[in-house]
């Protein structure tokens, strides 16, 4: 009886001393056992640890659950959760025979740099509201941080980005992909548009049927990579605006034969700026120096964020001209449809050079922008 009414206890005692450690403690910041004496009983008389075997034991104990795997073999060092050292025992302990416990501390699941990182990702999320937020990030520092955490975005304030779409039908959606996906099969799907009255409608009668390879995630959108029956391209579809997705029995083509990358290449967005689908080419730009400029405030102003901004590490500088007006002659891979939107809109500051066709197409753009706006 006696045993069966400690077993409780004991329980619970192991619980507040795993709580106190995850939260008190960390590498750097190991903790003394009268500190773990001290908080025990600042919660209640009865889950005081007052005798020295008892707390030996249950962080011994403690450790020995955490550091073992399901076979009760002790984990790799790095993998370990309790942490801590013995020394010989001091002239007080002597009598109990048990040596002193120094150097102990739990070591998180998450670094401070992974939750500085989850918390980011949560502060761009463009669906979530500032509460919202504040909430998902309050629960990360309670359940995962260490009273040693300090927030790194402490003082930035998020604005909020309307996210108008169906959740209910995007994730079903994102479901049915997902699982074509696994089961290398392709999908047919209605492809559909907002209209004048905001409703969501079929953008054409017929059904499209993709061989589905990758969902990507951007710019708070998902975006299904495959290719569509009948074309020899890759393309790009945009989840949200999918609907009445069926999986056929039909196995998904290679993805050789459309030129599809075998895995996912981190340069895509960069090629594929506003996630237009068009086969990516080098392009050649003229882009605008400020150190050459005859107005001297603008000889000391960064002249390139513009392009980092959208092509980060990509872009290649090739040379600077030796003729006035002594702009740099720089080098992008982009998706020419992208490229013709983009370099309109920052017409002030490049010019494209190459290919001949995509300068032609500009052209014309600015031509019809000429009549548009100027011809009456």
């Amino acid at each position: 009886m006696e045993k069966s009414k400690s077993n409780p206890l004991r329980v619970q005692r192991i619980i507040w001393l795993l709580q106190y450690l995850r939260k008190y403690s960390a590498p750097g910041h190991p903790v003394k056992l009268r500190e773990i004496d001290r908080y025990f009983q600042t919660h209640g008389i009865e889950l005081a640890i007052v005798d020295k075997k008892t707390r030996h034991k249950l962080i011994e104990d403690l450790a020995t659950a955490l550091n073992s795997d399901g076979q009760d073999h002790p984990l790799p060092w790095e993998q370990m959760r309790i942490y801590y050292d013995e020394l010989s025992p001091e002239a007080e302990e002597r009598e109990s025979g048990y040596s002193t416990i120094t150097n102990l501390y739990y070591r998180q699941e998450f670094t401070d740099e992974e939750i500085d990182q989850l918390e980011e990702g949560i502060l761009f999320l463009p669906s979530l509201d500032a509460a919202q937020k504040a909430k998902l990030m309050g629960k990360i520092e309670e359940y995962f941080a260490t009273k040693f955490y300090q927030r790194k975005c402490g003082l930035v304030q998020s604005i909020y980005q309307p996210f108008a779409v169906d959740r209910e039908s995007l994730y079903l959606s994102l479901s049915e992909l997902q699982d074509s996906i696994e089961k290398k099969k392709k999908v047919r799907y209605s492809f559909n548009g907002y209209d004048v009255k905001k409703k969501l409608v079929p953008a054409s009668k017929k059904k499209y049927t993709i061989s589905p390879y990758y969902i990507a995630a951007y710019g708070g959108r998902y975006y299904l990579l495959g290719a569509a029956d009948g074309y020899d391209t890759l393309s790009i579809w945009r989840v949200d605006l999918m609907s009445e997705l069926e999986i056929t029995d039909q196995p998904i083509r290679r993805k050789q034969e459309v030129k599809a990358p075998e895995r996912w290449d981190e340069r895509f967005p960069y090629e594929h700026l506003n996630m237009f689908f068009d086969q990516p080419v080098e392009v050649t730009l003229r882009v605008y120096n400020p150190k050459a400029s005859p107005d001297p405030e603008s000889a000391h102003r960064p002249g390139y964020t513009f392009l980092y901004d959208w092509f980060g590490p990509t872009f290649r500088y090739i040379r600077t001209e030796e003729t006035p007006p002594y702009d740099d002659i720089i080098k992008v891979r982009c998706s020419p449809e992208a490229m013709s939107h983009w370099a309109l809109q920052y017409s002030e500051r490049v010019e494209v050079l190459e290919p001949v066709d995509l300068r032609e197409k500009i052209a014309g753009m600015v031509r019809d922008l000429e009549k548009k706006y100027l011809e009456k």
